[in-house]
């Protein structure tokens, strides 16, 4: 991640623990892309079969969507307390 913005120069680099709400929203990126499949594989009575592969899913996309919930945290915290 670059450390200041290129074409308008807002830091990137914030104080120590600013990206934990990040994590947050990370986490609920995933629980909105992974609950239809989790209640599709129980009301199926296959959720037994599937807890490997939705395992497996999620720890490749949590990378994926730390890396977008950080920019929609930068987004949120732009648009809520605008930085000069």
């Amino acid at each position: 991640m670059n450390k200041t913005c290129p074409v308008c120069g807002t830091q990137f680099e914030r104080e120590h623990g600013y990206f934990l709400m990040a994590i947050f929203i990370g986490y609920l990126l995933n629980a909105f892309v992974f609950a239809p499949f989790v209640l599709y594989f129980y009301f199926n009575d296959r959720l037994g079969q599937a807890v490997i592969p939705l395992m497996i899913a999620i720890i490749i996309c949590i990378p994926i969507t730390f890396r977008y919930s950080r920019m929609v945290w930068l987004y949120l915290d732009q648009a809520l307390d605008p930085r000069q």
